[in-house]
């Protein structure tokens, strides 16, 4: 069984840029590797997407730049093709991992409403907890958000974020969905 993990996940967007820092940091406390993923899609779609770091670059340069940069933190680095929520989950349990980072997504107001975004569904399928880094890892974490369905996973997560923020205030969150007539 390989030695525990911590995925840091990059869309290679400008909203992405403090997975890195914040991972390797996440890191470094819990005593564990650090992988430095990226998932392109199987069609190749990306990189015509707006925001996209590597924009007309062949798939060697964004290996050589994510190499790069995961040299620099002392990880490991993957550029992977897939539906990203099937190639991380996948991933996370290949290699033993205890965390995973992820930026933000990028705000599609309709789309958002209609259909889970890409986050959501890593989440749903992800075996480990899962991060959302706003920020680069700079200072200890102030405050803790652990949303929270009172399950298993819920429950590793706030024990994870009890490993990595002991000094943190503490809010956890539960939302009920109610049906439609309930709201007149």
């Amino acid at each position: 069984m390989p030695h525990p993990c911590v995925i840091a996940a990059t869309d290679l967007t400008p909203r992405s840029l403090p997975v890195a820092g914040r991972a390797a940091q996440l890191a470094a406390r819990l005593g564990a590797r650090l992988i430095l993923v990226h998932v392109r899609p199987e069609d190749g779609g990306a990189a015509g997407r707006p925001g996209f770091l590597g924009r007309g670059r062949a798939a060697a340069s964004l290996d050589e730049r994510l190499f790069a940069e995961a040299h620099a933190l002392g990880a490991e680095s993957r550029l992977l093709t897939g539906r990203p929520e099937i190639v991380l989950a996948d991933l996370a349990l290949d290699e033993a991992a205890v965390l995973m980072v992820l930026g933000l997504h990028r705000e599609r107001r309709v789309l958002d409403l209609l259909r889970l975004t890409t986050m959501e569904r890593i989440v749903l399928a992800s075996s480990c907890p899962l991060m959302i880094a706003r920020q680069p890892g700079l200072a200890p974490f102030a405050r803790v958000l652990a949303p929270t369905d009172f399950g298993a996973a819920s429950a590793a997560s706030l024990a994870m974020a009890a490993r990595i923020a002991p000094e943190a205030e503490f809010h956890a969150i539960h939302a009920l969905q109610l049906p439609l007539g309930a709201a007149f």
